[in-house]
């Protein structure tokens, strides 16, 4: 958040600033509300197996996730919402035309940030790169506002776990998001830019 409230062009809010509970889908509406350019929520992973390490991101899947593994991952962090209701992407059909255009535009621009944010994790070596994903995170669901989500290592991984402790370690991760989310405003949101007053 501080490496980018600095930036003229840019204005960063939180969802929440403390550890309180915050429903998924008021987290998107939250973006919606705040005009916003891009949604990024970011997390720490698990699997079962201890070998699996590495960053992915995510946006959102209109349709079948990319694999089982992105389609479990998603079910866990939408059921880790006592509030939410899981349903598929039914809500998504016979939208009108009009708002489908624009969700298509807004899902190309969540891809390229997407390859964005995972490429510049990878080019600075803080993980390893296991793909941009697609699967139906409630978080993600905005017809409105290009969203990601990042899943910035394993916390079941020791390697990864080992790692995530030095604060030096979250410092660069930060960094390093930080300057995928500014070239993808440069490339995307330029149009709106205007100094913040």
């Amino acid at each position: 958040f501080a490496l980018l409230e600095t930036e003229p062009y840019i204005r960063p809010v939180l969802t929440r600033d403390s550890d309180v509970r915050f429903p998924l889908r008021d987290r998107m509406r939250r973006a919606e509300s705040e005009n916003g350019d891009l949604f990024v929520s970011i997390h720490l992973n698990a699997s079962k197996n201890a070998k699996a390490s590495g960053a992915e991101v995510f946006f959102l899947s209109i349709g079948a996730a990319t694999d089982e593994a992105a389609r479990e991952t998603a079910r866990l962090e939408n059921e880790a919402d006592p509030d939410f209701v899981f349903e598929e992407d039914a809500e998504l059909e016979g939208i009108p035309f009009s708002v489908s255009l624009r969700q298509s535009d807004t899902l190309r621009r969540s891809s390229h940030a997407a390859e964005l944010l995972l490429d510049v994790l990878a080019e600075r070596k803080l993980a390893e790169a296991r793909g941009v994903k697609q699967a139906g995170f409630a978080v993600l669901k905005s017809f409105q506002v290009p969203s990601v989500l990042v899943e910035i290592g394993f916390i079941s991984s020791p390697r990864d776990r080992s790692q995530l402790e030095h604060p030096t370690h979250r410092s660069a991760i930060a960094e390093a998001l930080a300057a995928g989310i500014r070239t993808w405003i440069h490339e995307y949101a330029a149009h709106r830019a205007s100094p913040r007053p």
